[in-house]
């Protein structure tokens, strides 16, 4: 499993190679692949299962906080209104 350090050891390197903040604004494959190579030298497939694994955990957490917050938001806005 890849650790916490190296994958934000290895973030920090993109960053600094890409040299931008606007580093988010690359295709999520050209993303992948760039720290594909970084880390995952001799271990593609696990280093893959790993990103693929954290990017779709990120996305139910994101997806949850979505209906939480919307859920408090229309919560205060009917309070609000009586």
């Amino acid at each position: 499993m890849v650790s916490f350090r190296s994958v934000h050891q290895t973030v920090c390197r993109v960053r600094f190679i890409r040299g931008s903040p606007d580093i988010h604004a690359a295709p999520r494959e050209d993303l992948r692949d760039r720290l594909i190579g970084l880390v995952g030298q001799g271990r593609l497939t696990l280093t893959t299962k790993a990103l693929d694994e954290a990017g779709e955990r990120i996305s139910r957490y994101l997806l949850r906080q979505l209906f939480i917050n919307a859920g408090f938001g229309a919560a205060i806005a009917i309070g609000c209104t009586s």
